[in-house]
């Protein structure tokens, strides 16, 4: 999703590393002053969260900064189970592109999503189903970890305490190595 979206904006590239790595578990070989974890935490298994930002950490400085996503403040706003809807519809000339979803909640903090993709063209129709697991990550649990991994809320965020939901966006500074 990252590509995709950078694909649309070029004159982003020169200033943007995108690196074909997989979390919790990576090594990089260099450091960066700012790490952006966008969409990244809800394929993150709790047990696994310490872990990612303990590496993540090692590839900061001290004072370096991290932006995440998809931290929840009030487990109101986890999503429940929903039953199959149609996500995207496209017509192209003679082929039409589906997307449908359902939802089911294995457990406060996970979700099992079924896609269904479907190609109609004529009367030939194809579908592939693929499913993922999605995690929700209490604000309040992930901060625990990422004090453990040596981070603290960035008290220069504007309005980030106030945040929350998937999209809302969390700023944290590494300690340094004196505090």
């Amino acid at each position: 999703m990252l590509l995709a979206k950078l694909a649309a904006l070029p004159d982003m590239w020169s200033r943007v590393t995108v690196l074909p790595v997989k979390a919790p578990n990576f090594e990089l070989g260099c450091r960066f002053d700012y790490a952006c974890l966008a969409g990244v935490m809800q394929f993150i298994a709790p047990h696994e969260r310490l872990k990612l930002f303990t590496h993540v950490a090692r590839h900061l400085p001290a004072g370096g900064l991290l932006a995440l996503d998809m931290l929840e403040k009030t487990p109101a706003s986890f999503e429940t189970s929903w039953t199959e809807r149609d996500l995207h519809h496209i017509a192209l000339g003679e082929v039409v592109y589906a997307m449908s979803a359902w939802r089911e909640m294995l457990s406060p903090f996970k979700s099992r999503t079924h896609y269904r993709l479907s190609t109609r063209h004529g009367v030939t129709t194809t579908e592939e189903l693929f499913i993922r697991d999605r995690y929700f990550h209490p604000y309040a649990h992930a901060l625990s970890d990422l004090q453990h991994a040596g981070f603290h809320p960035d008290p220069q965020a504007q309005g980030a305490s106030a945040a929350s939901g998937p999209t809302a966006v969390f700023l944290f500074r590494r300690a340094s190595s004196e505090s």
